[in-house]
């Protein structure tokens, strides 16, 4: 057990059977130890996503959400006046973008939402790179009721282009699929791009691990994988996962858990 909490799992207890002997007093003071690092180190989760709320609110505080709905609006209408529709849809895009990441960020959001918003970020990714790659959302309707936190499957789509597709000249695709596996709902996101040598991706699983224990260097920024993982930790506990997969100049593919919350809980990301 000791070796499990050593590799990360902080969850091991010691069954105490004994508490007269030798054996069973250092189980119950191990035990109590572990007690401790565990509230510590959830004291240290919510502390940085404070801080991280506080640096979002902070943003948005700088940036009036009405001022640039209006502008980007005005940009459509004027676009398509002038017979240029793609800057027009655009700009409508970015406008929806921008209203569904700076409003209720931290409640949950039907998965409906979270795809529209993603259907969005490819809209003017494709605008912006022409055919050099398309994409595919395979989501059955049924699944798209399920409640699930804001921008999960945003940092992955926003990755594929990055570092997959965007160093494609023709040919990049990108594809998200959503499935329910018992009460689970696996949400994945594959490109066809450069992919990861088992060294990268092995640094990556590991860097992950990390910030997802704790990052005293605050090196993360945004709303990025790091961050995803924070927030899945944070909101769903042991409970939730991401994994990755990779094949060098073939694929990679990132793949989201995420238990399927109760009927409250959908209620409550519809009012959002």
């Amino acid at each position: 057990m000791m070796q499990r909490v050593e590799r990360g799992n902080f969850s091991e207890r010691i069954p105490v059977e004994d508490i007269s002997s030798e054996t069973g007093k250092l189980s119950r003071v191990f035990n109590k130890m572990m007690d401790s690092l565990d509230f510590l180190i959830k004291q240290v989760y919510e502390a940085q996503i404070r801080t991280k709320d506080a640096q979002l609110l902070a943003l948005q505080t700088q940036i009036n959400p009405h001022f640039l709905y209006n502008t980007l609006n005005m940009m459509k209408s004027m676009a398509n006046k002038h017979g240029v529709p793609e800057v027009g849809k655009t700009a409508e895009a970015l406008a929806d973008m921008f209203r569904y990441s700076l409003t209720d960020w931290s409640q949950p959001v039907l998965l409906e939402k979270e795809l529209l918003n993603v259907r969005h970020l490819l809209q003017i990714q494709q605008t912006r790179f022409g055919n050099r790659f398309s994409f595919q959302i395979e989501v059955d309707d049924e699944l798209k009721s399920i409640p699930i936190l804001k921008l999960l499957v945003q940092p992955l789509v926003e990755n594929a282009i990055v570092h997959g597709v965007e160093h494609l000249r023709s040919g990049g695709m990108i594809s998200l699929v959503g499935t329910k596996e018992g009460e689970m709902l696996k949400l994945s996101v594959t490109d066809n791009g450069k992919g990861m040598s088992e060294q990268e991706l092995a640094e990556l699983r590991q860097q992950l691990d990390q910030d997802k224990l704790y990052d005293p260097e605050g090196t993360s920024k945004g709303i990025g994988l790091s961050n995803l993982v924070r927030r899945l930790n944070l909101y769903y506990g042991d409970h939730a996962s991401l994994d990755i997969y990779s094949i060098p100049y073939e694929e990679t593919s990132f793949t989201l858990m995420i238990p399927v919350e109760s009927q409250h809980m959908i209620k409550e990301a519809k009012t959002i």
